[in-house]
């Protein structure tokens, strides 16, 4: 008997199967390292609306101080938020940011966070160090008498 030596149509099936086993697992791989890196895109979505609650925040904030820079308005904070700032409103609950006036010239503005939103995620380490929050209830004081932080600090 004479053995049978592998011909090129049976190694052209495994060197296939053997490429295409190996584009698999960088597939996966490349797949489980974006998880990793990102997070899943429930966390994206998550962390986008985090951004959007810190972004209405701020805007709230900018209109109290330019309200009471106006030469014709009271310079005390009203007790309660204006109507004209009601229409910013968490983007999950539809219910408006938590508002307390602490005296003539802070104010605290609150939000329900999803995460957790340090500058340890690179996507983060230019943010202010005052936007930073903890996932759950956070308020934020502001002070008339100096500037709102910008989100970033360049």
């Amino acid at each position: 008997m004479v053995a049978a030596t592998p011909t090129w149509d049976g190694m052209s099936n495994q060197v296939d199967r053997v490429a295409a086993s190996g584009a698999i697992i960088v597939v996966a791989s490349a797949l489980i390292y974006a998880f990793w890196v990102l997070g899943s895109p429930q966390k994206q979505r998550q962390i986008r609306l985090d951004e959007e609650r810190l972004r209405e925040i701020h805007q709230i904030a900018e209109q109290l101080v330019s309200q009471q820079d106006a030469p014709n308005d009271s310079s005390d904070l009203p007790e309660t938020l204006p109507n004209n700032l009601l229409d910013f409103k968490d983007p999950i609950t539809n219910t408006p940011y938590e508002y307390r006036r602490l005296d003539d010239e802070r104010f605290e503005l609150c939000a329900d966070f999803a995460t957790n939103q340090d500058n340890a995620s690179p996507s983060r380490q230019r943010r202010h160090s005052f936007w930073q929050h903890p996932a759950g209830p956070h308020c934020f004081e502001f002070d008339i008498t100096t500037d709102i932080p910008r989100f970033y600090s360049w």
